[in-house]
């Protein structure tokens, strides 16, 4: 940890506006994805945080590997001091949610806006919290080595129904080769730590009165209303935030979103 704040490298700094927005990518995106919130406005500094093993720190990220949301964090903690911010904004999509909670719930009183899009991360997701337990990490990693029989078992299941084609597609499409599946386990591993349930983080949110936004695509496959509703349903309406896109094209429509509505209410 004592050498995250020189050593890492995954991240982008977009903007010089006076406040800080922190980032986190979904899998298989870098850190530019967030570039467009930076030709927006000029009320924000991005700083947007890679995932592990997505960026050319790879050796950092496997030392950090043991407990990489708690390195991520104090490495927000040093870049917000020596650039003087007091306090900042966290937008986390998809699997970068995860980070995006995990950050928040560590110092919710340094928080000023909490945006969840398309979040992995909210409501129950037991199968990555068991294939990536300590316990069964080993064997979730020996079994991503073999993508082939990854993918049939994916095609075969997909027959039976019990999954959706998007998601079949989606799961085909990030373990295509040895490589992926193994980027995928590892990520995974990565981020077993930055686990918050739901409870927490709704006593935080509320304790601290939080402005924070919870987005959807409604044409989502893989983040659904379902598996979002043990959340949505606790939280204020105006709170839910769908919009017409599907999981990919629902980060863009955030974008568009921030711009129009949440940036224009505050003016």
């Amino acid at each position: 940890m004592k050498n995250i704040q020189t050593n890492f490298q995954g991240f982008r700094v977009m903007g010089t506006g006076p406040r800080l927005l922190i980032c986190f990518h979904g899998y298989g995106q870098t850190v530019d994805v967030f570039s467009p919130l930076s030709k927006m406005q000029d009320k924000y500094t991005l700083l947007s945080i890679a995932l592990p093993y997505h960026s050319d720190n790879y050796a950092l990220d496997r030392k950090l590997s043991v407990n990489y949301p708690l390195g991520i964090y104090h490495f927000i903690l040093y870049f917000a001091k020596k650039h003087q911010f007091n306090s900042w904004e966290i937008c986390g999509y998809s699997i970068g949610a995860r980070l995006a909670q995990f950050c928040y719930t560590q110092n919710p009183k340094k928080c000023d806006a909490l945006y969840l899009v398309a979040p992995d991360g909210v409501g129950q997701n037991y199968f990555f919290s068991t294939v990536t337990h300590r316990l069964f990490n080993p064997l979730f990693k020996k079994v991503m080595k073999r993508s082939d029989l990854l993918i049939k078992s994916i095609q075969l299941i997909r027959k039976t129904r019990v999954i959706s084609a998007s998601l079949s597609s989606f799961a085909q499409q990030n373990i295509g080769s040895k490589e992926q599946s193994q980027k995928v386990a590892n990520t995974w591993i990565a981020l077993r730590k930055a686990k918050i349930s739901n409870s927490k983080l709704l006593y935080y949110l509320e304790e601290y009165n939080t402005p924070y936004f919870l987005v959807r695509g409604k044409f989502d496959k893989i983040i659904t209303a379902k598996k979002l509703r043990r959340f949505t349903k606790k939280v204020p309406v105006y709170r839910v935030i769908a919009l017409p896109a599907n999981h990919v094209s629902v980060l863009t429509s955030f974008f568009q979103w921030f711009k129009e509505k949440r940036l224009k209410n505050e003016d």
